[in-house]
């Protein structure tokens, strides 16, 4: 375990919580799964109705943040910070581009008007499981 000395430099400060974020992201996480959707992080598949599906990076981030909160209202800000991170500068409507790319490609015509992602109006989003 490394010591950081007060008075202590920004640049060090956040170098030194990177590459502690980064050692943690190698740790295998179990697959999440709700709603019929299994998520494999270690391979970054997303599994729904037997078939695989295709997600870029940020979009297999933002259902894999959903997902580990079925039922639970998640908020504008931890998918933005869960997509693009901390200190990003994201606009709220590149969120609602992401979330729109998610539903279609989850989307399955014998579940017309039961979507998996719910918009929570000036509140965030949910994981729809029942």
């Amino acid at each position: 375990m490394t010591t950081l000395v007060k008075p202590f430099i920004l640049e060090i400060l956040l170098a030194r919580v990177g590459a502690i974020a980064r050692r943690v992201a190698t740790i295998e996480l179990p697959p999440a799964s709700a709603g019929g959707v299994t998520l494999d992080r270690n391979r970054r598949v997303a599994i729904r109705l037997g078939k695989e599906i295709a997600l870029t990076r940020k979009q297999f981030e933002l259902l894999e943040t959903l997902v580990r909160r079925p039922g639970l209202i998640t908020t504008r800000e931890q998918l933005i910070e869960a997509g693009w991170g901390v200190t990003a500068d994201v606009k709220e409507n590149t969120l609602d581009v992401y979330i729109h790319g998610l539903r279609s490609k989850l989307e399955d015509q014998s579940d017309k008007g039961r979507p998996l992602i719910k918009t929570v109006h000036g509140s965030g989003y949910m994981f729809v499981v029942a």
